[in-house]
């Protein structure tokens, strides 16, 4: 994918975020309401399917990829020692590229830390687009955000550093759903989101601002945003009946 701007996610952004998730409705609260945060999201910010296969996270199992390491820790480091290795056997070396991109981007834990919860699954490429992935990353960065808020009420002021999970998607979310941050418009149809990435430099101060005074996306303006893609999310809806009627 061609990203227009610098990958960068606003750390004041995520404080505000984990201040304000509402653990049982799933959702953050804006002004007087709580705008949820949905799987439907996510298909939107990154374009992975909410539909098909369901995946279970299996840890500390056997499988070709772990087998590459020999033993050794799985980590970032050892991920890219594996790929330079691997370089010119193209089976491994797409295995260990998508366990990169899983460890960075879609299930990235703080330090040198590896998810490696779905790595079983690379052990079949062909039927990797067969499967939810879509609803993982929801439930991941969702499951994070609980925790987090759990240490922010605690006192503890620097949860954003344990927020583990795609932060990419809430950053999206904001842009979205708040009109928080610039984006170099690529297309107003543009899908996945990430393409039409937003960078958000505001301060910490304007950004609590914004939550609870301006630049909130009202009923109308959100109803555009989901006109925009009204045929795709069409099809998540008659995909999730069909799935549900299985």
């Amino acid at each position: 994918m061609n990203i227009s701007n610098n990958f960068s996610i606003s750390g004041g952004l995520l404080w505000e975020l984990v201040s304000r998730w509402d653990v049982r409705s799933r959702g953050f609260r804006v002004r007087d309401r709580i705008v949820p945060f949905t799987p439907v999201d996510v298909s939107f910010a990154l374009g992975l399917s909410i539909v098909g296969k369901s995946l279970v996270v299996e840890e500390d199992q056997q499988c070709e990829t772990l087998d590459l390491f020999k033993g050794a820790d799985i980590t970032i480091n050892n991920i890219h020692k594996q790929l330079r290795y691997h370089k010119k056997k193209l089976v491994n070396f797409v295995r260990l590229y998508i366990l990169l991109a899983f460890a960075e981007f879609y299930f990235p834990k703080t330090g040198n830390k590896v998810f490696t919860g779905f790595v079983k699954q690379l052990n079949d490429l062909d039927s990797l687009d067969a499967h939810s992935w879509g609803i993982v990353v929801y439930n991941f960065v969702v499951s994070s955000l609980c925790e987090s808020s759990v240490v922010l009420k605690e006192g503890k002021n620097k949860a954003q550093r344990h927020l583990n999970g795609c932060a990419a998607i809430l950053q999206i979310w904001a842009f979205n759903h708040l009109s928080l941050g610039k984006a170099q418009t690529v297309s107003r149809f543009s899908f996945p989101r990430v393409l039409n990435w937003p960078v958000i430099s505001m301060q910490k101060k304007n950004i609590e601002k914004a939550f609870e005074k301006n630049m909130f996306v009202d009923v109308i303006n959100y109803h555009r945003l989901v006109a925009e893609n009204k045929d795709f999310k069409e099809r998540i809806v008659v995909l999730e009946y069909e799935v549900r009627m299985m």
